[in-house]
């Protein structure tokens, strides 16, 4: 195997079928391989994956694990298992010739998995993932980062090697590095908060779908990366969704749809409690995440100039409650102020996906301080809006934008504004008592008017966090 001219820290080593060891490493000239016997000291083939063959991927260790395995379709490969490129020490590989030669070159925050006894049953790279198989069948994967010779981050959980070894022997399970599989769908719990599927497309893609725990739909999306196996198409959805330290319970795609098909049974009750409810009550829905787009960020107006009426099949039930006892039969325009113990409320658009809850927290909590008692509402002066804004780089006055809440003095006005008008109204005709709040982070006031906005504002909560 080349080791000239070597770039730096792009190489693997695989385990396949628990057999042999395949070990990669980009050079200038592609990828040179080197493949070993688990039982044998002594490489069995040594070659070199042109880089003509690798094409422009960046990732090109997995590209040319996937056209090794190509060439080599003779010996079918079941079980493929990343582990540390260390673990090669003990066999007359390059990576032996390196500790002695260039031990720079090599990582030092493998993280190593032992028995009780200290003895080592294998090592992964930081950040790699291991399996836990226990006497039931269950199965979970959990991430391990590196903190250490001896300590290690497993999931969300920090462990002293020894005492997550006998943890594992106390309940008799087997732990290995997570096998890469060749299948074409796969479906895992994420810790009980997240549900993930991900499926192999027709033009080599994957998609997949990420859903809350009670299986409400957040996001269907397509990795273009047909080297990938399922489980690191995975990955790479949990990384850019800041999902990484999540356990992954896998799934069959049936319990999947069990699962799915226990949400729309709960959606259909609640509607039937709704429908047979013997007094007012009221539901709190919103539209399906898979939902057309363009009708998604559609503006009323639109729908109407297009004779399309909104449909409750396209919405989902988020919450059924009752109307307060003795305002069942109030008018729904009179409702606002008949309720005295309301001291304000916030008008708050649902289109401004880096807005933080602490945001909204810290404005209610100032209002609540600040807000003038009912006996002080004759002084004009005395009343005040709170409306979110960000101090701009270059200009006195500060962006302005939502929310924006309003103190119940203001309900009279709140109910009588004219049809089609909002909350700027106030704001217009009472700018001495507008009190802008503001944040440090302008980007809480973006908000998502098309697809291709509210994508971009993703991509930004992505790089924040």
């Amino acid at each position: 195997m080349k080791d000239d001219a070597v770039i730096k820290d792009n190489e693997a080593v695989y385990l396949l079928n628990e057999q042999t060891y395949l070990h990669l490493r980009e050079n200038l000239a592609g990828v040179g391989y080197e493949v070993f016997d688990k039982n044998s000291p002594l490489p069995v083939e040594e070659g070199q994956i042109p880089r003509e063959a690798l094409g422009n991927t960046q990732r090109r260790i997995e590209t040319a694990r996937a056209y090794y395995l190509a060439e080599h379709q003779d010996e079918p490969v079941g079980k493929i298992q990343n582990v540390a490129v260390t673990t090669l020490e003990k066999f007359r590989s390059g990576v032996r010739k390196r500790r002695n030669l260039a031990p720079r070159s090599l990582p030092d925050n493998d993280v190593r998995f032992i028995d009780p006894q200290y003895n080592e049953l294998f090592r992964v790279p930081d950040g790699g993932v291991v399996q836990m198989t226990y006497p039931d069948g269950h199965q979970r994967s959990e991430v391990v980062e590196y903190l250490g010779a001896y300590h290690m981050r497993i999931g969300s959980s920090v462990q002293h090697i020894c005492e997550f070894a006998e943890r594992m022997a106390r309940s008799h399970a087997i732990v290995e590095p997570e096998p890469l599989t060749q299948q074409d769908y796969r479906a895992w719990n994420l810790e009980y908060d997240y549900y993930l599927t991900v499926q192999a497309a027709d033009n080599g893609s994957w998609e997949y779908a990420l859903y809350q725990g009670d299986c409400c739909l957040l996001e269907r999306g397509k990795i273009d990366a047909p080297e990938l196996m399922i489980e690191e198409v995975r990955d790479e959805i949990m990384y850019t969704h800041n999902l990484r330290n999540k356990d992954c319970i896998p799934l069959t795609q049936e319990e999947f749809t069990q699962k799915l098909a226990g949400r729309n049974e709960i959606q259909s009750y609640r509607m039937k409690q709704f429908q047979q409810s013997g007094h007012d009550c009221y539901l709190v829905m919103q539209l399906q995440q898979d939902a057309d787009p363009v009708l998604r960020f559609a503006a009323m107006r639109y729908l109407n100039k297009q004779n399309i009426a909104p449909s409750i099949e396209n919405y989902e039930i988020l919450y059924r409650g009752n109307l307060p006892e003795g305002k069942r039969s109030v008018p729904q325009a009179e409702l606002l102020e008949q309720l005295p113990e309301l001291s304000g409320c916030m008008f708050l658009p649902g289109d401004q996906p880096l807005l933080r809850r602490e945001t909204v927290e810290a404005m209610t909590a100032l209002f609540c301080r600040e807000q003038p008692s009912p006996a002080e509402w004759q002084k004009e002066t005395e009343r005040e809006i709170f409306r979110l804004g960000a101090v701009a780089e270059n200009d006195p006055a500060p962006l302005v934008g939502s929310p924006v809440l309003f103190g119940s003095s203001f309900f009279p006005e709140l109910l009588a504004l004219p049809e089609n008008k909002g909350g700027n109204v106030l704001l217009k005709k009472y700018p001495a008592q507008v009190r802008t709040v503001c944040i440090a982070d302008s980007a809480e006031l973006l908000d998502a008017d098309t697809p291709e906005v509210l994508q971009q504002l993703e991509a930004l909560a992505r790089q924040k966090s």
